[in-house]
C-alpha cells in the first residue's frame, strides 16, 4: 500500500475517492503514486483557477488561456501550520490578451488568485499559498511541441 498517497490525499474529500481506487493498482511502485498523484492534484488545482478565470473575466477571457500549477509542495508532516504551496502560470498567446487577464494595476489576476486560492483551500482543506502570473506564448495553440507539452496530444 503507498503510504504517500494516503499522506497527500487524506485531507482531500472531493477526489479521495478516486485516489483511493487508483490507489490498487499504484501501490505496485510507490514512486508512480507519488507521481499520478501530484500530477492528479495539479490537474484539480490547475481547473479549479480555470474555472475562477471564466468567473471573473467571463466574456472577456480570451479562449486561447491555459493554465500551468508550475509548482506543487505539499505540507511536511511535522509542520505547526500546513501549508499547500503551489505556483501556476496562466498562458495566453498575446499581449493584449496578457493585459485582460492581468487588468488595471493586476487587480485582475489579484482578484482570480484570491478567489482561487478560498476554492483550493475549500478543496484540500488546508490553508494555500497560491503565486500566480501571467505569460505570453506567442501562438502556443499552433505548435504541435507546446501542444504536447500542455497535454493537448500525445
Amino acid at each position: 500500500m503507498c503510504m504517500h498517497l494516503n499522506q497527500i490525499c487524506s485531507c482531500c474529500s472531493y477526489n479521495q475517492c478516486m485516489l483511493l481506487s487508483l490507489q490498487t493498482y499504484l501501490s505496485i511502485n510507490p514512486m508512480l503514486c507519488v507521481h499520478v498523484c501530484i500530477f492528479f492534484l495539479s490537474f484539480f488545482a490547475s481547473e479549479i483557477i480555470r474555472s475562477v478565470l471564466f468567473e471573473k473575466l467571463g466574456k472577456e477571457l480570451p479562449y486561447c488561456c491555459e493554465v500551468r500549477v508550475t509548482e506543487f509542495k505539499e505540507p511536511k508532516p511535522h509542520d505547526k501550520k500546513p501549508i499547500i504551496r503551489m505556483m501556476a502560470t496562466i498562458f495566453v498567446e498575446r499581449d493584449s490578451q496578457k493585459g485582460i487577464v492581468v487588468g488595471k494595476g493586476g487587480q485582475k489576476v489579484k482578484d482570480v488568485g484570491i478567489v482561487a486560492r478560498e476554492k483550493l483551500e475549500s478543496f484540500f482543506q488546508t490553508k494555500v499559498h497560491l503565486d500566480l502570473s501571467v505569460k505570453v506564448d506567442k501562438d502556443w495553440r499552433k505548435d504541435k511541441s507546446k501542444l504536447k507539452a500542455y497535454g493537448y496530444i500525445n
